[in-house]
């Protein structure tokens, strides 16, 4: 498990957390210059969770597990979310969890979002969006100029950047800009292995 840490600019509160399956894992600050990681502290839970308490918190992504874990983590803080789930199934096991105020499936990602803005958008408080997939946080950062105004959720700074950075040879081609070791890759379009790689590898489906 990673350890939890939290990211502290000056002595601005902290304004967003960051949850895994088991547990939150790290505090995402907002409007500051400078940024400090430092160990997680009992008092950066009790800011995270006071403030959180003004803002409607939107889980988004699958019925899955990864979304029922982001929904136990927020309602064991007493953070009550709203759960929009895609999904071809008419029933979910996400949605009997005693710690959502409210679910609902969608069968598509722009149906759920349309809803989200049509339903969402004028709280004095922006509600906090978090995505618990791929394929949600992609189609949040596709309507990034939509969103925002209205809500609080991660973002590159503008429409589609999230979504470019998810492709494997972006990731490899800005690591090796910035100067970041990493692992040499291959990319295998015939299903043939090439006859210069290196064992032990590993396989990651694009």
């Amino acid at each position: 498990m990673i350890e939890p840490t939290a990211l502290k600019r000056g002595t601005t509160r902290v304004g967003l957390v960051a949850y895994c399956s088991n547990g939150f894992q790290s505090v995402a600050c907002f409007r500051l210059r400078k940024i400090e990681i430092r160990p997680y502290t009992t008092e950066d839970e009790n800011n995270v969770f006071c403030i959180m308490a003004d803002h409607k918190v939107i889980v988004f992504g699958g019925n899955h597990h990864n979304t029922l874990g982001v929904v136990r983590s927020l309602g064991e803080k007493h953070i009550f979310p709203y759960v929009f789930l895609v999904s071809t199934l008419k029933s979910s096991l996400v949605l009997k969890s005693r710690y959502l105020k409210e679910g609902k499936i969608f069968k598509g990602h722009e149906e759920a979002l349309e809803y989200i803005i049509g339903h969402f958008s004028n709280e004095t408080h922006k509600p906090v969006i978090i995505c618990t997939s791929d394929q949600a946080s992609s189609y949040v950062d596709l309507y990034y100029d939509r969103l925002r105004e209205g809500f609080l959720f991660p973002n590159g700074g503008e429409q589609g950047r999230i979504t470019s950075l998810m492709d494997k040879e972006k990731m490899i081609n800005l690591a090796t800009e910035t100067g970041l070791n990493i692992a040499k890759s291959w990319t295998v379009t015939d299903n043939a292995v090439p006859r210069d790689i290196e064992y032990p590898c590993i396989t990651k489906p694009l």
